[in-house]
């Protein structure tokens, strides 16, 4: 049912009535309670209490720090996903094949673990380094099929190989406990490799 006139009228006059009052409160304020506010905060009494409270929240924040800076450093997800391509835009200037080298044996690398999971992501990092790759190569399509057709046609690449590694990503996402043997991640990279140094993309 929409509001009358009456109505509105009140609900503005009760709204600025509010904000009067607050300010009348403020202007109140004299400048011995801010100071006298201000010193209880620097007080050693209330350091004192609030002293296991800034430790807990220091702790918190040094691990959260610590969790990011290790995740940052041993994938190239976050560099690949985010930082080139901004840094691409700013430049107008894609990244040569030495450092894509570079970055692509770091990759290569992480598949030494023997944890299960690290074999997972090191896969995810592969295949999102392989999309991103293609984007920044002449390839625009947002489909990832699409891009494969378009290497296909122009490069006369067997695609098979790459939408059945695209459909292991998929089910990777939808379900982390997915099942794999390192044999596979280990071919998965190999093919990778194979197609990205056919088409000198690395």
């Amino acid at each position: 049912m929409p509001y009358n006139t009456s109505t509105i009228e009140k609900i503005l006059t009760n709204f600025f009535n509010f904000f009067e009052l607050i300010f009348e409160k403020i202007s109140n304020i004299k400048p011995e309670d801010i100071k006298k506010f201000f010193e209880f905060l620097l007080s050693s009494e209330l350091q004192e209490k609030i002293f296991w409270i800034k430790i807990i929240f220091v702790t918190v924040s040094a691990i959260f720090i610590f969790c990011i800076i290790f995740y940052m450093k041993n994938s190239s997800y976050l560099y690949v996903k985010y930082f080139e391509p901004l840094m691409a835009k700013i430049t107008h200037t894609d990244s040569d094949i030495s450092k894509r080298k570079k970055r692509w044996d770091k990759i290569k690398k992480m598949l030494a673990s023997d944890d299960e999971n690290q074999w997972k992501i090191t896969f995810l990092d592969a295949q999102n380094f392989f999309i991103n790759i293609l984007s920044e190569s002449g390839y625009p399509q947002k489909d990832y099929k699409e891009k494969l057709e378009a290497i296909k046609t122009e490069e006369k690449i067997d695609i098979e190989p790459l939408l059945k590694l695209y459909e292991i990503f998929q089910n990777i996402l939808d379900n982390p406990n997915f099942k794999l043997e390192k044999q596979t991640f280990q071919e998965a990279i190999k093919i990778f490799e194979d197609v990205m140094v056919k088409i000198n993309l690395i």
